[in-house]
């Protein structure tokens, strides 16, 4: 009879041993992933360090356009505070995970995984600009190499119309430095890229053309926006690289004429 009982408590013996190492194989990999993520955070501190310095210097030599450079200057600076809090958060979250995997394993708090999930914003939003913005604004710092030119341009559209709304200070500060450092670090492409990244390359695509043409008066609002913004862009980059270049050089040309036809066009409808 005693042997009877046994079997049971065998079961729930290999149980709780198959559980604590499937709890550290996860802890492993949790760990394995967030310092991953932690190298890619140091990658664009250090980054965003670099481009502090060549804004500092082109602040000092062009006197010209110095308070554009300061302006910039002053994003990266505020980058810098927000990349460096992103790496702190991984060193944190790397020494919660390793605390577990030596505590025993516990169950799951469903409350809380719906909490969380609950709190992390999910926002659709109909104007590419708006949500160009808002993509850029809670991208995670080593995601902000990954954003294209156009949404970067589309963003920095919104934020010239300052449409902000009702947006407090601190989402405004957000998007601020994180555009410009989006706008700064060296492109890295995604191997593929989605639905909306696509139709704004064409977008933007289309915008460039008509420019090229000379056909601003049929372009749209937001295709002018675009263009203005794209040229912004362009034109604060402290490396630009040789596809930029050709790119500002297409738009530069046509640059005043762009800027003039919103107030035209706002002039006319009165």
């Amino acid at each position: 009879m005693a042997h009877g009982n046994d079997i049971p408590a065998a079961n729930q013996l290999n149980m709780r041993l198959r559980n604590n190492q499937m709890a550290e194989t996860n802890g492993s990999d949790n760990i394995d992933i967030l310092l991953e993520k932690r190298g890619e955070r140091q990658r664009v501190f250090e980054q965003t360090l670099e481009l502090v310095d060549k804004a500092g210097e082109k602040h000092r030599e062009d006197r010209q356009n110095r308070r554009k450079w300061n302006r910039i200057l002053i994003r990266l600076e505020d980058s810098v505070v927000e990349v460096k809090k992103a790496v702190a958060e991984c060193d944190t979250l790397i020494q919660i995970e390793r605390r577990k995997a030596e505590e025993t394993v516990e169950e799951p708090d469903e409350s809380r995984a719906s909490t969380q999930a609950e709190a992390e914003p999910s926002v659709v939003e109909p104007d590419l600009e708006k949500r160009a913005a808002y993509k850029i604004a809670q991208a995670p710092i080593e995601e902000l190499a990954h954003i294209s030119l156009q949404d970067a341009a589309f963003a920095r559209a919104y934020t010239a119309r300052r449409a902000f709304g009702t947006h407090d200070k601190e989402f405004r500060k957000k998007l601020s430095t994180k555009l410009e450092l989006a706008s700064q670090l060296p492109r890295v492409p995604h191997t593929r890229p989605g639905q909306g990244e696509k139709r704004n390359q064409d977008v933007l695509r289309n915008a460039i053309a008509r420019v090229q043409e000379g056909q601003i008066e049929s372009m749209s609002d937001q295709e002018i926006d675009l263009v203005v913004g794209c040229y912004t862009i362009l034109t604060g980059m402290l490396v630009p690289n040789a596809n930029n270049n050709r790119l500002l050089e297409t738009i530069s040309g046509m640059i005043e004429a762009l800027r003039a036809e919103r107030p035209r066009r706002r002039l006319s409808s009165r």
